[in-house]
C-alpha cells in the first residue's frame, strides 16, 4: 500500500460494475484522487468487471501483487478508457490478488517497492 502515495487515496467502489454480496468474494477498489493509480481487491480471485476509465494517461501498466508473498509481476496490457473484465491468477479460498493500475507516464515502481 505504500508503494503508491497514499494521502490522496480515496475508496471508489464505482470502479467495481458487478453486483456483489456482503460474502467473502467482495472485490474492493480503492484509487488516488488524482488518477494515477488505482488498487483492486480480490479476496478469493473472482473474475470481476472493473471500469478503469478514472485512470489518467492515455498508457497505463498493470501489476498483480501477491499479498501473501509480497511479489509482483506485470499483467497483460489493459486499456484503461474501457470497461474491462479481469481474472486474477489464481481463485478460490486462500488465494487473494491486488491488481494495481497505474498511469505509465508516473513510472511507479512495482508494488511493494517504495518509489
Amino acid at each position: 500500500m505504500l508503494s503508491r502515495p497514499f494521502l490522496t487515496r480515496i475508496p471508489d467502489q464505482s470502479m467495481v460494475l458487478d453486483a456483489q454480496e456482503e460474502t467473502s468474494n467482495y472485490v474492493i477498489a480503492t484509487r488516488d484522487s488524482e488518477g494515477s493509480y488505482a488498487m483492486i481487491y480480490f479476496p478469493t480471485g473472482k473474475t470481476t468487471n472493473l471500469d478503469l476509465s478514472k485512470i489518467e494517461g492515455t498508457k497505463v501498466n498493470g501489476w498483480w501483487f501477491d499479498p501473501r508473498t509480497g511479489n509482483a509481476f506485470p499483467t497483460s496490457e489493459i486499456n484503461p478508457s474501457k470497461k474491462v473484465t479481469i481474472a486474477p491468477p489464481t481463485s478460490g479460498k486462500g488465494h487473494d490478488w491486488v491488481l494495481v493500475v497505474d498511469d505509465a507516464s508516473k513510472n511507479f515502481t512495482a508494488p511493494g517497492k517504495r518509489n
